[in-house]
């Protein structure tokens, strides 16, 4: 699951960490070759997962900078 920007403000730092280190951990699959889709009849879509998987930890960096900006202001 990968969280929406809703969500990841109602998250508590531990789920955010699980969130960030679940896809990191499906990137390093996907980059070393260990990835199960690679071995399905779909692998097409693999470059689409990996384009969502780093679009989600870009908007999750902004997200957790926004959040932490607010907190000062």
């Amino acid at each position: 699951m990968m969280a929406t920007k809703e969500l990841w403000l109602t998250m508590n730092p531990t789920q955010r960490q699980k969130e960030v280190e679940g896809a990191l951990s499906q990137l390093v699959d996907i980059e070393s070759k260990q990835c199960k889709i690679k071995k399905k009849m779909d692998q097409g879509r693999l470059a689409q997962v990996k384009k969502t998987l780093e679009q989600f930890l870009i908007d999750a960096l902004q997200w957790e900078s926004d959040r932490q900006l607010q907190r000062h202001y």
